[in-house]
């Protein structure tokens, strides 16, 4: 690619005697009502402007459209590439859980439930698109038998966790039983759900135990 060098005509002379001086290569000269276009490359544009300066030698420079046309995309590509960075950090950001605020919990700390969390795969720095509720939920409450019950939401970019914790009861007092339910557990095991009311109270706690059938044909809670 070309550009050109416009020199005024009282400086040409100036101009040539370096040209030849230096042996600058060029592609032609023309005069150009009172200037004169010194037509280069590219790549040796450097080496002409930094000697006819070092020899205050005025001049301005055209470049040709393609060149202009290169510059211009090259500037133009730079900032979009800088916009989509900028749009991609933006939306990593804003679907991060930032924060995880913990509910109900009166035995546990917040520090613990939070190591709960951590073990079935939840924590800050989470991907909310990619939260499957009902999953982390479940996957929860069989890992642990210090929670009953869990609930999981996301409001911007905290995590608002309700949780109700396994109470300790009188193993002599009866217990009653509803809303029972089976599921399937992994490994073969069944995941038994409930409603259990303890003996002479108002209020009812949702447990649950996971059973598995053994070769003997007892079924033992693990």
């Amino acid at each position: 690619m070309y550009c050109s060098i416009i020199i005024d005509e009282k400086f040409i002379l100036s101009a040539l005697n370096i040209i030849l001086k230096y042996q600058l290569s060029y592609k032609s000269i023309k005069r150009i009502d009172n200037s004169f276009k010194i037509k280069v490359s590219s790549l040796e544009l450097k080496e002409f402007t930094a000697l006819f300066e070092k020899n205050n030698i005025k001049f301005t420079i055209a470049y040709s459209s393609k060149l202009s046309f290169f510059k211009h995309f090259k500037y133009r590509l730079g900032f979009l590439i800088g916009i989509f960075l900028m749009v991609a950090v933006l939306y990593l950001s804003s679907n991060l859980v930032w924060r995880i605020e913990i509910n109900g919990n009166n035995y546990l700390t917040d520090e613990e439930v939070i190591q709960i969390l951590e073990s079935s795969n939840f924590k800050v720095g989470t991907f909310i698109p990619r939260i499957d509720y009902d999953e982390i939920q479940n996957k929860i409450l069989l890992s642990t038998d210090k929670l009953s019950w869990i609930s999981l939401n996301i409001k911007g970019n905290v995590a608002m966790v309700e949780v109700k914790e396994t109470v300790a009861y009188d193993t002599n007092k009866e217990n009653k039983y509803t809303n029972i339910v089976v599921s399937d557990a992994p490994n073969g095991a069944y995941k038994v759900s409930s409603l259990r009311q303890p003996s002479g109270e108002d209020y009812k706690l949702k447990t649950y135990m996971i059973v598995k059938k053994q070769p003997n044909g007892d079924w033992q809670i693990i």
